[in-house]
């Protein structure tokens, strides 16, 4: 007698009939970079108006916020991180701002003083 062994086939499925919704391998990629383009020239827009006082306080803030998130994230948490992190990122900026408004005035102070020993100096001079 003759045993027949078949083997199982199997069928592959049938692919959707629609076509992907992009045939360009490089899609995503392009998708990223465009939406991080567009909120890096969002996010210099938004710092058109405000004055030096403000932009470096802000930009004391998102270094502090980043640089905590970073932190946090090996200790566990990043959120709790990045906002310590921003905290301390506005108060450094706060302290060198004034800092810096402290040096212009001592500056515009020492300027004065001199201009006016230089003019006191040429009235005795121009006096007989």
């Amino acid at each position: 007698m003759i045993a027949l062994h078949t083997k199982s086939l199997t069928v592959p499925p049938r692919r959707a009939l629609l076509p992907p919704a992009c045939a360009c391998p490089h899609a995503d990629r392009r998708s990223r970079r465009l939406i991080l383009l567009a909120a890096l020239v969002l996010g210099l827009a938004g710092c058109a108006d405000m004055s030096p006082t403000q932009q470096r306080m802000a930009s004391g803030t998102l270094i502090g916020a980043g640089g905590g998130a970073l932190i946090g994230a090996m200790a566990g948490n990043a959120a709790l991180g990045a906002g310590i992190g921003a905290a301390a990122g506005l108060a450094g900026s706060y302290l060198y701002e004034k800092y810096k408004e402290s040096q212009q005035k001592a500056y515009a102070e020492g300027y004065q003083q001199g201009r006016s020993a230089e003019r006191s100096k040429q009235k005795k001079k121009d006096q007989p």
